[in-house]
């Protein structure tokens, strides 16, 4: 048995969305071991599909029909699948037109979703709406506001009757919005005054009531950007303002982000370049980055902050090659210089930092935009052609994932790498997903084409290399020719859910029998 079969238990049989269907199989899947996999006919793999994981609850797919009630509202159709993903109920509710799904909160078995309107529209003075679902029940309340149109990175959380949203303005101060739900009275804060800033990551503490965000302020008269953890009470008041700077005048810090470890300590997390982040969402993601770095607050204190040049990794060698970094060193010690004055500088996509136990978990992938160049011909004034040659964008390649440990007083304990095959995708969303197992080995996986690549570690070993298993599709006979929009997310305990697009041929019949599919599947690491 492969490796990744010792830990896989992949849901393989497919069901069908009719309660017919579901009825005829319910007895073959009767055992708890038994897989599940289940396919909704697609048109484009632009529709509007979405899972999110419940917890124990379930899970809930959505989507946006084709249906209108009257000019403005248009039919979102909701449906939450049990644990064995069986159906449990399907509701439509009414979602104003051009609304489009943001992100969602789950708590105590509800369910938040935040919907955004595209584009603009005269007389409209509510473009967002707030959609709280009870799981259980099936019922729903909803919200409406209003937000400036050029709001950017908009981040959502919700605390009983109470929603925040967080977004950026271009050229100006980034905003706070919360929202009383139950009245609807809602209040607008800046975090800076003055100055323009950017928020990369807030939180809202709901045993003190505050609001915590990390900032960065740019300015015409300072060279580079100033950043900051700021708190705020719920009346809109700065309570604390506390700089994370480097003394070096040669990195700038990345994408802060911070976990409490005790009421009063935190931990600060990033990446960290060689050169400043322009203002605009679109170079912000390619920016490269030569390590990461943290940084320790003890009663609002910052420490010095520590940097980990990716040169300096334990398993820096597969992300540049071994020749590559043994090359390095031998330059840095003829030259008398120490490594981490050398960097990889590639782009990097941070997850969210997160705590297992007493160690700090921050991962990151690398990819790269990639392009193919086309050429046509083309005539000059006097009928003489000419070769016109322009790059068209594929997408982004993702190459390296990177997992590392810090301890409590933020110096990295240890960290490790995973190559990532075939992963090319226009959406740059975190595709590595990680499970610890009880002897705190760390299984790293993700999907791609059908497969998911797993590798499995201990700290900065390697217990089994990195190894495929296929998804296993509804029939034998089923062949999957293209998969877009593929992910792979925790679900609760050691399960997680697949899905995406599928192209499938049946090689059974003579005839061309392809079919566009959505699929979802549940996987269990054991």
């Amino acid at each position: 048995m492969c490796t990744f079969q010792r830990i896989l238990l992949v849901f393989l049989f497919s069901l069908l969305l009719c309660s017919s269907s579901r009825g005829q199989l319910s007895n073959e899947i009767s055992s708890a071991d038994r897989p599940i996999r289940i396919e909704i006919p697609a048109k484009t793999s632009d529709e509007t599909y979405r899972v999110i994981p419940c917890g124990r609850t379930g899970m809930v797919l959505f989507f946006k029909s084709i249906e209108n009630i009257g000019d403005s509202m248009s039919k979102w159709y909701f449906s939450l699948y049990n644990q064995n993903l069986n159906q449990s109920w399907v509701k439509s509710i009414p979602v104003g037109n051009n609304m489009m799904y943001q992100e969602s909160f789950f708590e105590n078995d509800t369910l938040s979703m935040l919907f955004v309107k595209q584009g603009k529209e005269k007389g409209n003075r509510s473009n967002f709406s707030i959609l709280r679902l009870a799981l259980k029940s099936s019922n729903f309340i909803g919200n409406t506001g209003s937000i400036p149109e050029e709001s950017e990175d908009i981040e959502f959380k919700l605390f009983h009757q109470v929603a925040f949203l967080c977004y950026n303005l271009k050229n100006e101060s980034a905003q706070l919005q919360i929202l009383q739900l139950q009245t609807g009275k809602s209040n607008t804060f800046p975090w800076s005054k003055g100055t323009v800033s950017r928020v990369s990551e807030f939180t809202v503490d709901t045993l003190s009531l505050r609001i915590r965000t990390s900032l960065s302020h740019t300015s015409t008269y300072k060279a580079r950007p100033e950043n900051f953890l700021v708190s705020m009470d719920t009346n809109g008041k700065i309570l604390t303002e506390i700089p994370i700077e480097p003394t070096s005048t040669n990195r700038y810090l990345r994408g802060l982000d911070f976990i409490p470890v005790q009421e009063e300590n935190w931990l600060v997390f990033g990446s960290y370049g060689t050169t400043p982040l322009k203002s605009s969402m679109k170079n912000k993601k390619v920016a490269e980055s030569s390590g990461f770095f943290s940084c320790k607050l003890n009663n609002g204190q910052p420490f010095d902050i520590n940097f980990v040049n990716l040169l300096e990794l334990t398993n820096s060698k597969d992300l540049l090659g071994e020749r590559d970094i043994i090359a390095l060193k031998k330059k840095a010690l003829k030259k008398n210089r120490n490594l981490s004055e050398y960097s990889l500088d590639y782009p990097l996509l941070l997850h969210k930092a997160f705590r297992h136990k007493d160690q700090f978990i921050l991962l990151a992938e690398t990819f790269s935009p990639q392009y193919h160049a086309e050429s046509f011909t083309d005539f000059d004034f006097y009928g003489r052609p000419y070769v016109n040659t322009y790059d068209v964008f594929d997408g982004y390649r993702y190459n390296n994932g990177i997992i590392t440990a810090f301890d409590k007083e933020g110096k990295l304990i240890w960290d490790n790498t995973m190559e990532i095959r075939n992963l090319l995708t226009y959406e740059l969303t975190p595709k590595i997903t990680v499970f610890f197992t009880p002897n705190d080995e760390v299984v790293m996986a993700y999907l791609s084409e059908g497969k998911i690549a797993s590798k499995i570690i201990k700290g900065s070993g390697v217990i089994e290399k990195l190894d495929f298993s296929i998804l296993e599709m509804s029939n034998p006979e089923d062949k999957m020719l293209l998969e877009t929009k593929s992910g792979m997310i925790p679900w609760y305990d050691q399960f997680f859910l697949c899905y995406g697009y599928q192209e499938i041929k049946n090689i059974k019949y003579s005839e061309n029998m392809k079919r566009l599919v959505f699929y979802f599947t549940k996987i269990a690491f054991n």
